[in-house]
């Protein structure tokens, strides 16, 4: 639904816009203990001052406190490289942590290419 058109649920007596039946189907699901979210995989270059600031043990922090899965590592031209598994909200919210970084760092980039859901991380590590 675009230009905020509405839906009248007349089983119920409740009017609602399209984003709102959206969320309410999720919460629904959730509820059913169905997964509403679409599961993803990113993966993730990041640029900047981020080896030597605690980059890769906060991000996986962040991913455990999230629900994602998957790695992350240094690589020998001084960037960090990762591959999220996850919901997609979830992976979302880590690529915005990834964009700040620790206290420390100073990110200039944060290049994203997304693929399919894959499944194969059972949490997330550190790689080497």
């Amino acid at each position: 639904m675009h230009g905020g058109a509405r839906l009248r649920l007349d089983f119920i007596g409740v009017v609602l816009t399209g984003n709102q039946i959206y969320n309410k189907v999720n919460e629904i699901k959730k509820i059913r203990g169905v997964n509403a979210m679409p599961k993803v995989r990113a993966y993730v270059v990041i640029s900047g001052r981020v080896q030597g600031v605690y980059y890769r043990a906060l991000t996986r922090e962040q991913a455990r406190e999230l629900g994602v899965n998957g790695w992350v590592k240094n690589r020998p031209d001084r960037k960090v490289e990762g591959l999220f598994e996850g919901d997609r909200e979830e992976v979302d919210k880590l690529i915005s942590w990834c964009r700040q970084g620790p206290p420390a760092a100073d990110v200039t980039a944060v290049d994203v290419d997304w693929g399919n859901y894959t499944g194969e991380f059972s949490g997330f590590k550190i790689a080497f």
